[in-house]
């Protein structure tokens, strides 16, 4: 949509009022300010219409036991801004009548001239906007800014097609009226289009759509957020970012997301405040990954009917909830006598990984885990919290499937109603020391854990490649990749370290690899294999090795064979030697110029071959200066190819050259060594084949 349309309903608002008032001023104020008396001539003040009051948070009721909220980061989104046109104001004044005097003033009160942006950007309804993936607020593809999320979503539900790419939805710190509802609810027949595509839903936009920015978050107050639904979920991936939601009541879920195939990434996103018998977030997908990270947090107010707490589901993917040393993720649901027993966190998929997690306070377990063959717990803290107050159940508690393992890598399990940490169905190994007292005021009531931990004191298998030799690519050596791995009996993820590194540059001569495996319990292994490199070229394929006079004796030690796939573009010094295709070829005083070397096989000819001809092999050769292709080479130049043959009789063999038109045959080199058919070009260059008569 266009400028003017973004304009539309101020410029029908200012002509209705310049119609009543002639020859008076009208001011226009930003954030909705009151506007100050300026001196002399009496003005009539504009009544605007402004964006809507950002709605209050209800404040939730601190227990002694509630978690101090880490301050949200402000992290703008790593994407290089699109230039944003210009908001021509003047394009909506021209309609005003004469003698009328249109004033803006800022926040501060005073006058803004009427052609600059910043009066654009006071007069315009800012929130919502969507653009297409990686395009900041105002920038090629946004739409129009939509007065409410209500707008927005009509609109998209009216115009499918125009959403029908990855995209992100802007949002400022006050959004517009309206509940976040993308389902097949309120898109009925519309929701399979849009659902295929990947969406971001951005808080903390500034509003501006010429120098836009990304701060802070936004809150949506008690208006929840629904995207998909179980029976027709998402197919898309679903980001959430720098989001807050508080107050949702009534048993409805402050945030709802359902996918089938797509990610759900929540990233500083808090929800607080949830009574009524509702998740703070009820995430699900049947084959995506969940990803919850930066800061968030999930509380509930203190009733009695409270929110059921963070509910997240995988069938065959994983779940990460990942905060940072200092600013952990909190799940707490605040204990009230008599309350249910709702977790801080119900987690289930194959794989769940916790880093630096809080789940304290809660009536229920602090976290639940269930159907996951592996769980990774690092730094969690499940009770207490600064006052002591930890979870009336287990810190953790885990129903495994049989063969679960569980990692424990630091943390505090502490004051809770039952264990630390409770397993079924699974064992455990504990890393490091986490914190889980057996005396004092806050053991757990019934100890630390339900099963005794194992002991890892076996070190890694290391897999690592047998000796390796290569021949050097020229006077530097070659260039070795090679795979090194390792296993453990009970840490999966066990990482190998080499060096020199695969990939390195290895020298001429033997270089012996060093490589170690360490796992979490600090049991290491140690390795090492050879790399030799060579510079007598190995036998190419199409040339046997059993072959008398192989080229591997023939060779002179300043040839090297150049790893060719075909078409790259080789360097040439003055006089070069190497091998490509199983051909052998010298370049004489091609000094500074490059060639680019072409398999060529028989169902590639150019031309049908003369009668009585039989193709063995070939290649296409082309001569470039200053990556220039030319097409005849310079005097006193040349290019020997010496092709391999098999039974040592050169009479029945020939090498043809395709002039452009027809083959035309080569006249042979004399040469000593019965082996190779070889043959001089001192002007073509093109493609040649070895034919048998």
């Amino acid at each position: 949509m266009t400028t003017q349309k973004r304009h539309w309903a101020l410029t029908i608002f200012l002509i209705m009022v310049v119609c009543v008032s002639l020859l008076n001023v009208r001011s226009v104020h930003a954030d909705g300010e009151t506007p100050t008396e300026p001196t002399g001539p009496t003005q009539v003040e504009t009544e605007q219409p402004t964006e809507p009051p950002a709605e209050s948070t209800p404040e939730p009721v601190e227990p002694p036991s509630g978690p101090t909220e880490p301050p949200a980061e402000s992290t703008p989104e790593p994407v290089e801004p699109v230039e944003a046109p210009a908001t021509p104001l003047a394009e909506v004044l021209t309609q005003v009548p004469e003698n009328t005097e249109v004033v803006v003033l800022d926040e501060s009160g005073d006058s803004v001239p009427l052609v600059s942006q910043e009066a654009a950007e006071i007069t315009e309804v800012v929130d919502p906007m969507w653009c297409p993936e990686g395009v900041l607020p105002g920038g090629a593809g946004c739409t129009a800014n939509f007065p409410s999320i209500n707008d927005l979503i009509t609109d998209m539900g009216n115009n499918p097609a125009s959403y029908a790419q990855n995209g992100v939805i802007y949002f400022t710190a006050s959004p517009g009226a309206g509940t976040f509802d993308l389902s097949p609810t309120t898109l009925p027949g519309d929701f399979d289009t849009l659902k295929n595509y990947n969406l971001t839903l951005q808080g903390g936009w500034n509003g501006s759509t010429s120098s836009p920015t990304l701060s802070g978050q936004t809150n949506f107050g008690a208006n929840p957020i629904t995207i998909g639904s179980s029976s027709n979920p998402w197919i898309g991936n679903i980001r959430l970012k720098d989001i807050r939601v508080s107050g949702v009541s009534g048993g409805e879920n402050a945030i709802t997301i359902h996918t089938d195939s797509g990610d759900i990434t929540l990233n500083n996103v808090d929800v607080q405040s949830q009574s009524g018998g509702g998740y703070v977030a009820l995430l699900d997908t049947n084959s995506g990954d969940i990803l919850v990270e930066n800061g968030s947090t999930f509380q509930s107010a203190i009733v009695v009917n409270r929110g059921n707490g963070f509910s997240a589901n995988s069938d065959t993917g994983s779940i990460t909830i990942s905060g940072v040393s200092g600013t952990n993720i909190v799940f707490n649901n605040f204990r009230a006598p008599g309350a249910p027993f709702y977790n801080g966190a119900t987690l289930s998929a194959p794989t769940v990984s916790l880093s630096y997690v809080t789940a304290s306070g809660n009536d229920g377990n602090g976290i639940a885990i269930s159907n996951a063959s592996l769980v990774t717990l690092d730094h969690v803290t499940s009770g207490p919290d600064v006052n002591n107050q930890g979870n009336s159940r287990s810190g953790v508690l885990i129903n495994g499937t049989g063969s679960t393992l569980v990692q424990v890598t630091g943390g505090t399990f502490a004051d809770n109603g039952r264990y630390g940490i409770e397993i079924y169905g699974g064992s455990f190994i504990v890393y490091g020391s986490p914190t889980c007292p057996t005396t004092g005021d806050t053991l757990n009531t019934l100890g630390c854990y339900n099963a005794t931990p194992i002991t890892d004191s076996i070190a890694p298998t290391l897999l690592l490649p047998a000796d390796i030799s290569v021949s050097a690519a020229g006077p530097a050596g070659a260039v070795v990749n090679y795979s090194a791995s390792a296993t453990d009996n009970l840490d999966p993820s066990v990482s190998v370290s080499c060096s020199p590194a695969s990939g390195s540059t290895f020298p001429l001569g033997t270089t012996t690899v060093n490589c170690f495996a360490t796992d979490l319990a600090g049991n290491t292994a140690l390795g090492s294999f050879q790399v030799t490199v060579v510079n007598t070229p190995v036998v190419p394929p199409a040339s046997p090795a059993s072959m008398p006079g192989s080229p591997a004796s023939q060779t002179a030690p300043s040839e090297f064979i150049i790893p060719v796939t075909g078409g790259e573009v080789i360097d040439l010094d003055c006089n070069s030697a190497f091998w490509a295709f199983g051909i052998r070829l010298s370049f004489m005083s091609l000094c500074d110029y490059q060639t680019t070397l072409n398999n060529v096989g028989s169902n590639n000819l150019p031309g049908t071959l003369p009668n009585g001809y039989t193709f063995v092999m070939g290649l296409d050769l082309s001569i470039l200066s200053e990556n220039q292709a030319i097409e005849n080479l310079p005097d006193g130049t040349g290019i020997q190819m010496d092709f391999p043959i098999l039974d040592g009789s050169s009479d029945q063999f020939s090498v043809l050259h395709w002039n452009g038109s027809e083959w035309i045959e080569v006249p042979p080199q004399t040469s000593d060594d019965e082996n190779f058919y070889q043959v001089r070009t001192t002007g073509e260059t093109g493609i040649f084949v070895l034919v048998k008569k």
